[in-house]
């Protein structure tokens, strides 16, 4: 499990970028990313979609945590939809 994880925090690490966003190295089972216009619209938008992230009060930032390889893709595709 401890793995799979992993690689799905790792997996973020690479996506993130391909969306325009700036994720922060991590070694946890979270990923801080950055390059977020609006965090708290994003939040709704993610939330509207069953998908919850947490908005930590940095600006221009979002958290999200590594899950499993399905959680993942659905998170990377429906922030991949959102007007931006």
């Amino acid at each position: 499990t401890v793995d799979a994880i992993r690689a799905q925090r790792d997996r973020l690490l690479v996506e993130l970028p391909a969306q325009g966003y700036v994720p922060h190295d991590s070694w946890a089972n979270f990923v801080l990313f950055g390059g977020v216009d609006d965090p708290a619209a994003t939040f709704r938008y993610l939330l509207e979609h069953d998908i919850l992230i947490r908005d930590v009060g940095l600006a221009g930032h979002l958290r999200v945590t590594a899950g499993t390889e399905t959680e993942t893709s659905e998170f990377l595709e429906v922030l991949g939809r959102m007007p931006r």
